[in-house]
């Protein structure tokens, strides 16, 4: 009772200092070079630590082409199932996921099955929407039915657990995204924020950033766009800066590798260099 009464406490402080730091927000603070449209037909997209992009068009296929815009593999399944989610957080293993069916593939860096997984047997707990590799080992799975964010082998053994999510927030998140970096998982809610975790599966903290479709984890950072903007959340000073204002563009999502802005805008791919001085 007294844990729960101090996360309360932690959240609620932690919610005026964001708030803050909305204030303080500064104006754009990155130079753009004029836009490269690298692709089209874009549904989803992702990049690895390399300048790879791998995305998904309307005919559910999964693309990937190299820093300079060479294609590098094709890769798709005659199911009628979507691909939802991509997962390049090791670019050696690429995890790919369709929910409706619960089947997960991991590809090799040229889109080349290496083996596949099937959930079912976590049918009966409800849908498993989110799926994220882990940094350590297996995958993090969000179980909607026990409201807790899991983790599993290759095996898909039960490794580690969050315990039920509804008893120690006192609400019930409705994530829609899950991110593992550097051994940490954040997994978004839209209305609440980030929720954080450690490499066990216990909850840390949570970042309250609401309202977005889409997030990027960085050594120092989280980027994420919001009414046509890009937007840096510092979790040291909380404070976000506005880095860039992409209108009049139809802004979906960013990610940035290096000095280089991978920009979804309606259905088209832009690639835009940071202009460094």
């Amino acid at each position: 009772m007294k844990s729960a009464m101090k996360q309360k406490i932690t959240l609620f402080v932690t919610l005026i200092l964001f708030s803050f730091s909305i204030y303080a927000q500064k104006p754009s603070t990155l130079e753009l070079s004029l836009p490269q449209k690298i692709a089209d037909d874009v549904s989803l997209f992702t990049t690895d630590i390399f300048g790879n992009v791998l995305f998904v068009n309307s005919k559910n296929e999964l693309k990937k082409i190299d820093s300079k815009q060479k294609l590098v593999g094709v890769y798709s399944r005659r199911i009628n199932s979507t691909l939802k989610i991509v997962d390049v957080s090791n670019p050696m293993k690429i995890m790919v996921y369709y929910p409706d069916l619960l089947e997960l593939s991991v590809l090799d860096n040229f889109l080349s099955p290496l083996f596949e997984l099937s959930f079912q047997q976590y049918a009966d707990a409800g849908p498993l929407k989110l799926i994220c590799q882990s940094t350590e080992n297996g995958f993090w799975i969000y179980d909607e039915l026990n409201r807790s964010l899991k983790n599993v082998n290759e095996n898909l053994d039960l490794t580690r657990s969050s315990g039920d999510l509804y008893q120690l927030l006192s609400y019930l998140p409705i994530p829609t995204k899950i991110i593992s970096y550097k051994n940490q998982q954040y997994l978004y809610d839209i209305k609440n924020g980030i929720l954080m975790f450690d490499e066990f599966g216990t909850y840390i903290k949570t970042i309250p950033i609401t309202g977005v479709s889409d997030f990027q984890v960085r050594e120092d950072e989280i980027l994420f766009s919001k009414e046509k903007s890009l937007l840096s959340y510092n979790p040291l000073t909380f404070t976000i800066d506005t880095l860039y204002n992409f209108s009049p563009l139809d802004l979906q999502s960013v990610r940035r590798e290096n000095n280089n802005l991978y920009v979804l805008a309606g259905k088209e791919l832009f690639l835009y260099s940071i202009i460094v001085k």
